[in-house]
């Protein structure tokens, strides 16, 4: 949540400098209504482009995503053959995303909901402060 919350308010400023950029975004893991859900977006917003990968680049990520020892009970219960990515919706930093189903909330992380609403509203005060252009967004 708070990379995209970044690079949508980065490519806002970057707006002011008249350059059209499209946000590209690939889907991991969110909280699902009976549990985590893999390589899905929140809504259907926009054309979905899947990649299915070739027996080399399933081989080659297969390495990379053993590399990751740590990682590795979150990534096996990804496809590793498809790929899928689509341009960015206009996202709401105001309102909870995933309509509340927040993964972040079930770990011991240090961060929930109202946390979350919290720390962005209060970004946003910041940059409407520092940047004009920002006056726009939600």
């Amino acid at each position: 949540d708070a990379t995209a919350y970044a690079v949508h308010h980065a490519v806002q400023l970057l707006s002011r400098e008249e350059r059209a950029i499209d946000i590209l975004e690939m889907p991991f893991y969110r909280l699902g209504p009976a549990g985590l859900l893999t390589q899905t977006f929140t809504e259907p917003a926009g054309q979905v482009l899947e990649i299915e990968l070739t027996p080399d680049e399933v081989s080659r990520k297969r390495c990379m995503i053993e590399s990751y020892e740590t990682q590795r009970a979150v990534l096996e219960m990804f496809d590793i053959a498809v790929e899928r990515y689509r341009v960015a919706p206009k996202y709401d930093f105001t309102a909870l995303p995933n309509q509340g189903r927040l993964f972040y909330e079930q770990q011991d992380w240090g961060m929930d909901g109202q946390r979350w609403l919290q720390l962005a509203r209060s970004a946003q005060q910041q940059l409407r402060s520092e940047h004009p252009v920002m006056a726009s967004l939600p």
